[in-house]
């Protein structure tokens, strides 16, 4: 972790203003730092601000350590709130409540309306995926991956797979050579097997993975980008940031963009170092340049307040880069009294009214052309959407080649896909709006 007070950044969840609760949060999402504090804070933003005003702190707090308690406070809120979104968020941390608690809450969870079908079989799943062996784990989690197909992205969710990884991630004992092996390139076909491959190098803190995963990085697809960085970031290892120093230059546009997300993410002081050494490089344009200094501005580092004021002197990518929220909390946490910071705090006020308005309309139907997203749209059965037709012996054959082992009973039935509502828009991808930010500081503050 970076050189920061947490214990003075975790003060900073209950603050009066959302940017500052959520660029702290935000701090340990990225970093997967894990704190039993925190998820306490989160609730009790919410009961001193709004649960609709803090979807993104509750977001930000989906993985944290759950007690009983907080099961409680979480459950109350599910099953009176009449907003789908929160239902969606507060189900989702649900989702990874600790399972002795699920099981003596089991009743409750299954009559709440407001807890999904779905949710309900992957916590079904979750329960017994804790008989199973690290292998038959694993044996289930690449049976996933060899029923997602590319064209049926959409109605895939993440959650079965994940909470395979994370049983994974907490039961060990799994060969390290086999999650390297699927690490190695796919095919465009089997392009699902490395993201999870990631996703479980990083569950079980696999140091000697971290090489191939940097690679990733300068791949043209987002889901293996997001899932590299979330793995250096979990693994913890700084040669991560070693590698990124050395190849950066040298990979092309991509992986710079990749690179600089992920140094932002890993929260470490080497990744402080080298973002610094990177930015005195003349090969350094300004994309890239204001890229690394946001991602300065997520490690919460005082140098990047004077990079900062640059970049928005010179008007290099201002739209791209809004840099005033992280800033704010920076002088925060350092003690420094910036001259421009009301002036910040005014320009967050009024984007914020700006995109309140902008969503009223929405709701109001006052934009043609746009629309809000259906919570409940529906999707086709399951009988419908996965086509057993789709699969042959030759295809068999190859799934055995890439893993190096010979078939074992059931290996080829479908997986039942696992849904969500809505499609899942990570936090660093493009908002769907189309207005080129991050999803996170668009629509995803909503």
């Amino acid at each position: 972790m970076g050189g920061i007070d947490l214990d003075k950044l975790k003060s900073l969840i209950l603050a009066e203003e959302r940017y500052i609760r959520e660029s702290a949060t935000a701090y340990f999402f990225d970093g997967w730092i894990h704190d039993r504090d925190i998820l306490g804070l989160a609730l009790a933003a919410c009961e001193r601000y709004g649960y609709e005003k803090n979807y993104t702190v509750l977001d930000n707090a989906v993985q944290q350590p759950m007690d009983e308690n907080a099961f409680n406070v979480i459950f109350a809120q599910l099953e009176k709130t009449e907003y789908a979104r929160l239902a969606s968020i507060l189900s989702q941390m649900l989702l990874w409540a600790p399972l002795e608690i699920v099981r003596k809450h089991w009743d409750r969870l299954a009559e709440c309306d407001n807890l999904t079908a779905d949710t309900l079989s992957v916590l079904e799943s979750r329960i017994e995926f804790a008989d199973y062996t690290p292998r038959g784990l694993f044996d289930a989690l690449k049976e996933f991956c060899w029923e997602v197909r590319e064209e049926d992205l959409e109605d895939f969710d993440w959650d079965y797979a994940q909470i395979i990884v994370e049983a994974l991630g907490e039961t060990g004992g799994l060969d390290p050579e086999l999650v390297l092996k699927a690490l190695e390139p796919r095919s465009e076909k089997d392009w699902w097997t490395p993201v999870f491959a990631m996703e479980l190098a990083g569950a079980l803190r696999i140091a000697e993975a971290v090489p191939r995963i940097v690679d990733y990085l300068a791949d043209r697809d987002d889901s293996l980008i997001n899932s590299a960085i979330r793995a250096l970031a979990r693994i913890g290892d700084p040669r991560a940031a070693t590698l990124i120093e050395e190849q950066f230059f040298a990979k092309g546009t991509i992986f710079q963009i990749s690179a600089a997300d992920a140094l932002g993410a890993f929260k470490h002081p080497e990744c402080e170092r080298v973002i610094l050494s990177l930015r005195a490089d003349e090969r350094m344009d300004a994309t890239t340049a204001a890229r690394l200094c946001d991602s300065l501005c997520r490690q919460f580092h005082p140098a990047a307040l004077d990079w900062a004021r640059d970049i928005r002197a010179h008007e290099q990518e201002k739209d791209l880069n809004e840099f005033e929220e992280d800033l704010l909390v920076i002088c925060r946490l350092h003690g420094i009294e910036a001259p421009e910071a009301a002036a910040w705090h005014a320009e967050i006020e009024e984007r914020d009214a700006r995109f309140a308005e902008m969503m009223r309309q929405l709701r109001a139907g006052e934009l043609p052309g746009l629309e809000l997203p259906e919570d409940d749209e529906e999707y086709p059965d399951d009988e419908e959407y996965l086509d057993e037709d789709d699969w042959d012996d030759e295809d068999d054959r190859d799934k055995d080649e890439d893993f190096g082992h010979a078939p074992y009973p059931g290996a080829y039935e479908p997986v039942r896909p696992y849904r969500r509502p809505t499609p899942k828009v990570g936090r660093n991808e493009p908002c769907p709006c189309g207005s080129g930010k991050k999803y996170k500081k668009c629509c995803g503050r909503e």
